[in-house]
């Protein structure tokens, strides 16, 4: 039943591109699904009520959709109805295979943001980052080194030919558990020209990188 989310002294902040995903939304230009539940989760506008649907990983993650919703609603005439579930716990064994992921940008600042966006995002658990920033390797040999201690041998030709190019490229490492979110949110929420997915390995097998490269582990 729609209701007032009344709004929880000191409470965090919720990240501007997941606020500005919401406004979209009420304002009828939202693009692609939600930045952190992807397409677990559905919601629309009905007159003055925000209808949320869907089936939640957890009930932290619930939790944070409740905060964003407060802070949606708050200062607007809205309703809020929030018909979210949280599912039950998979059967996935964490920890036994881990999954790469690299991502290509045309620029910089959306390579950064996608970064942030991954680290910001509370349903992947551990993620290893870097961003390979054509400014600062020394041709295509360099790129081939990262590339070998992370891309599978089909993508090497395209990561060096990327940075070759000029582009910024992501690369994230994930539980194998966490792949498919993680590759929902670089493919549809932060503007990547293309998105290469390598094989599940076994955990900790692949040697981390032998050049310097910016970015951060999480």
């Amino acid at each position: 039943m729609p209701h007032r989310q009344p709004r929880i002294a000191n409470e965090p902040a919720v990240p501007e591109h997941i606020m500005s995903w919401w406004v979209g939304l009420l304002e009828g230009d939202s693009e692609g699904s939600h930045p952190v539940f992807g397409s677990r989760l559905q919601a629309k506008l009905e007159e003055q009520t925000l209808v949320v649907t869907g089936d939640l990983p957890s009930e932290a993650g619930r939790r944070d959709l409740e905060r964003e919703l407060r802070l949606v609603a708050e200062g607007r005439q809205l309703q809020i109805q929030n018909d979210t579930t949280v599912a039950p716990e998979g059967e996935e064994e964490q920890g036994l295979l881990e999954q790469t992921l690299v991502a290509i940008y045309d620029e910089e600042l959306h390579a950064k943001l996608a970064v942030e966006q991954v680290k910001s995002n509370p349903l992947l658990r551990s993620v290893r980052l870097q961003i390979l920033d054509p400014q600062r390797f020394g041709g295509p040999a360099a790129a081939d080194g990262v590339s070998r201690q992370h891309v599978a041998p089909t993508y090497r030709r395209d990561v060096q030919e990327a940075v070759a190019a000029g582009k910024f490229v992501v690369v994230a490492t994930v539980d194998e558990t966490d792949a498919f979110i993680l590759r929902e949110l670089l493919d549809e929420d932060t503007r990547s020209r293309q998105v290469l997915v390598m094989p599940p390995i076994i955990a900790g097998s692949a040697p981390r990188p032998a050049v310097a490269t910016s970015g951060a582990r999480r």
